[in-house]
């Protein structure tokens, strides 16, 4: 009985830890083959990927160049919305100013036609 139990045990735990694998080993050739594979299809992809930083480089470049004419274009229009803010500013303050006599004018000619009222009365 101890016999069986220790014979199942052993080659039950053995096939469970993998120690028993189904591929045999192809030698050291295989291997060096893998790295060499590996190796070109790692340069493939670096390759691939420094054409891509230079997609991406120029793209920002040409946003860069937008962005600065947008921007000086932007400069352009608010400098002009404070000229034109500026001119309506003094433009209201001579109206105000003409008001401002206009009703002095008003209240003068009232004043003189009250009198004259008075005067032909």
């Amino acid at each position: 009985f101890f016999f069986v139990f220790f014979v199942f045990f052993f080659f039950f735990f053995q096939a469970e830890d993998g120690i028993r694998d189904v591929e045999r080993s192809r030698g050291l050739g295989d291997v060096y083959k893998r790295q060499v594979l590996d190796s070109t299809k790692k340069a493939s992809e670096a390759d691939q990927l420094r054409e891509r930083l230079r997609e991406l480089e120029q793209k920002n470049a040409e946003l860069s160049e937008m962005y600065a004419r947008e921007s000086g274009e932007r400069q352009r229009v608010a400098k002009e919305i404070v000229q034109e803010k500026n001119q309506w500013n003094r433009e209201r303050a001579i109206l105000v100013e003409l008001n401002q006599k206009l009703s002095k004018m008003i209240e003068q000619v009232s004043s003189k036609v009250s009198s004259l009222r008075k005067e032909t009365e």
